[in-house]
Parts: structure tokens; sequence; C-alpha cells
């Protein structure tokens, strides 16, 4: 730079009036001749410029992706949480109701013990005033039941409307214990008990609803028996005191009689 300047000479500069410009003019011309050009940058071209304005640009593009695939997945987490809220709460309301139905349930199941309970007490003490009531008039207990041996004698249709009003029926036999039990006790008398056909001959039916077995019964029958003789014996006493010991009889004859109670939770 130096180099070009080197031949450039000043002239004084006057100060009078009018001279001054010239003396300018002279000192200019003395500079060799040079074109100078000033190189302006262009923000909008791509030439010449420089690499970190691409790295920037890389950046600032991978940032926004970056942004947006953060914001997706809050949106998503967001969506997720807000459903499985909603499920957990309409489980619980599932569940709510579900412990609602059942507890209702049970209480209605507690209300049904409650009362059959209650109507069991009543009856247990209605069953406990029987068995003193029975007791006291002289009625026999065996295996569980009440036994009554009466001292009159009535019909056989007379009888069993007697032992209803006492809350029982004439005696039924359901084992050979207890055939031993009644034979034992009238000592010989007859007594009568609660079979008989009369609905239908030969159909033998116990007064209480027992059951009537001729495989286990017909061990219970006198030789011969029961033989209908003519054709009018429907009603059956005890006659001997032996395990065959039944007679069939006509039900109009007068004879002793065994009433017997069983305790049950209706009560009859």
């Amino acid at each position: 730079m130096a180099r070009d300047y080197e031949n450039i000479s000043f002239g004084q500069v006057s100060h009078v009036h009018g001279k001054g410009r010239k003396d300018t003019e002279e000192v200019y011309e003395d500079i060799p001749g040079r074109k100078l050009s000033l190189k302006i940058w262009d923000p909008t071209s791509t030439a010449g410029r420089p690499a970190a304005h691409k790295s920037l640009r890389v950046a600032c593009a991978a940032l926004i992706m970056l942004a947006v695939v953060l914001l997706s997945s809050l949106i998503v987490v967001t969506v997720l949480y807000l459903q499985n809220q909603r499920c957990l709460w309409d489980s619980e309301s599932y569940r709510s109701a579900a412990n609602i139905s059942t507890l209702k349930s049970e209480m209605e199941k507690l209300q049904g013990h409650l009362e059959t309970t209650r109507a069991s007490l009543t009856t247990l003490k209605e069953q406990y005033g029987n068995f003193v009531k029975k007791i006291s008039q002289n009625w026999r207990f065996h295996a569980g039941n009440l036994y009554f041996f009466s001292m009159d004698s009535r019909t056989w249709g007379e009888a069993e409307k007697f032992c209803v009003s006492e809350d029982s029926h004439l005696a039924s036999v359901t084992s050979v214990e207890e055939q031993t039990f009644l034979f034992s006790t009238p000592n010989q008398v007859r007594h009568w008990i609660g079979l008989s056909d009369q609905v239908v001959e030969g159909q033998w039916r116990w007064t209480d609803g027992t059951i009537y077995s001729d495989a286990e019964n017909k061990r219970f029958w006198k030789e011969n028996e029961p033989n209908n003789q003519g054709n009018a014996e429907h009603c059956v006493h005890l006659w001997e005191k032996a395990e065959k010991s039944w007679n069939d009889e006509r039900c109009e004859r007068n004879f002793q009689f065994i009433c017997k109670w069983v305790p049950k939770p209706s009560g009859r």
C-alpha cells in the first residue's frame, strides 16, 4: 500500500479564496488511477455463505422436529391418562354397584335367616310347652318321641280324633326297636295303632304320613294276618306281647289306643 502512494505530493493549500480548490485538484491528480470496488454481502444469496449458517439451519430444523415429537408424545400420554382414569372410574363405579347389590342380597339372606330363627324359636317354645304338658299327663318318652297309652276304649276313628286333638296321631311303627317298646308296654291289652286300609283294600297307610313298607313291616303281622275276615277288617291293633302282634280288625270295635307325638318344626 505504501508503494501506491509514494509519488503523491501535497501542494500547499492556500487560504486565499479561490485558490484552495485548484490546489486540491492538483493533489488528487497525482494519485495513480486505480479502480476501487466494494463487495457488499447479500444475505439472500447462498454464494459465499459461511458454513456455520447451514449448521444453524439444520439445528433449528432438528429442534422443531423434536418439539413436534415431544408435543405429540405429550398429547398421546394425556389421552392415555384420561382414558385410564375413565376406565378406573367406570371400574370403581361397577365394583361399587356390584358391592351394593351383593350387600343387599346378603342382607336379604340374613333377614330370611333371622325370620326363620324367630319362627324356630316360637316353635321350640310351643314344643317345649307341649312336651311339659304331655309329660304331666302320663305320656311316655321314647327315642325322642312321646307316647300316650290310653286307659279308656274307643273306636279306631274316635281314637285317631283324640290323638289329633293332642297334636299327634295314632302310633306308627318304623323299627323293630319301636315295635318292641309298643308291644311291651300294654301288657297284652289290645291297642289301636295308626295303620288301616280303609281307602283301598290291601293298601295300608299310616295316619301320620309314614310310608308303609311290606318288606319292612310284614315281620310284625301275626300268623296268617291280615286276613280281612268277612271283608270288614280294615284297622290294625296290637294283640299279643310279641314282635308278631299285628292283627286287622273291624274299625268299629272299641279298644284302647296309642298316640304318638313327634316334635316337628311345623308344630304339627
